[in-house]
């Protein structure tokens, strides 16, 4: 008889695991999708007259120049979790074309008439547009600072997937950036991330800490 019990007993509870187990949502993994184009000159002299930090003031005078277009081309990037979690805000990369080599990649922010250097300046930039860090955005907004910061690293977008996040008192992700895996936590208040640790199975790659500044022109 105890025999029988144990086995029943056993059926529940290999039963309730399954059960449990279809009814938990499998993790799906978010590789970020990038689309570049390369800007025509009308469209970068736009670009160029309504955010002129993006080029050095005493070159002002020359917007309509073609040389000026020669030297300051731009790709605008088009991420789309970035245009989900920041709508008002617009990524491009460029390159200065100085007189000898080496070319000087740049990749900036640009919401409105301001240009935002990352990630010195995300926190400025939520403040600007008007958004604040809650429960509901946190992921998606920690998710667009990884993405930008690395950007603003590397002067362009890598590749990037997405493989884990838990959100309690921190927000957590899982990130697998050009084959690296890393793991990242971001402590946040409503108008501000950080400090936020970088780190790998090995050692801590970065702390960014609170208040995020911007470097000097």
């Amino acid at each position: 008889m105890r025999n029988r019990r144990a086995a029943v007993g056993l059926l529940l509870f290999l039963a309730f695991s399954l059960v449990v187990a279809w009814g938990r949502k499998p993790l799906k993994e978010e590789e970020v999708a990038i689309s570049m184009r390369l800007m025509s000159a009308s469209e970068s002299k736009e670009v160029l007259h309504s955010a002129p930090g993006l080029v050095p003031s005493y070159r002002g005078e020359q917007f309509n120049s073609a040389r000026m277009l020669e030297m300051y081309p731009l790709i605008e990037v088009t991420v789309p979790l970035l245009k989900r979690s920041l709508p008002a805000a617009r990524l491009y990369n460029g390159v200065m074309q100085g007189t000898e080599p080496p070319l000087h990649p740049y990749l900036v922010v640009v919401a409105g008439h301001t240009r935002y250097l990352m990630p010195e300046e995300f926190d400025q930039l939520l403040s600007d547009i008007g958004i604040k860090i809650t429960r509901k955005n946190v992921m998606d907004l920690a998710k667009a600072f990884i993405i930008l910061g690395i950007a603003g690293d590397k002067r362009t977008v890598p590749h990037i997937t997405f493989i884990d996040e838990k959100l309690a008192d921190h927000a957590w992700l899982k990130v697998n950036i050009n084959g690296d895996v890393e793991g990242w936590d971001f402590e946040y208040e409503p108008s501000r991330f950080g400090p936020i640790t970088r780190k790998n199975d090995k050692y801590y790659i970065n702390v960014y800490n609170v208040p995020l500044r911007a470097i000097p022109d």
